[in-house]
């Protein structure tokens, strides 16, 4: 096997795992948040708000 192949490989390989790995990673931040909130009670101060929004919208069109 050529080596600038085989090294282009790897780089592309490796580029691809770190995708894989930040995307993981904003999934499980993003989770993480949602809990915390659902925990905190927060989410439920904050879901009325998104409604209220949807229905002043709603109103306004």
């Amino acid at each position: 096997m050529d080596k600038k192949i085989y090294t282009f490989m790897m780089k592309y390989n490796w580029k691809i795992t770190l995708k894989k790995a930040l995307w993981i990673t904003g999934e499980v931040i993003v989770a993480g948040v949602i809990v915390y909130l659902a925990d905190n009670n927060l989410w439920l101060g904050i879901v009325p708000i998104f409604e209220a929004l949807r229905n002043w919208l709603k109103h306004k069109n």
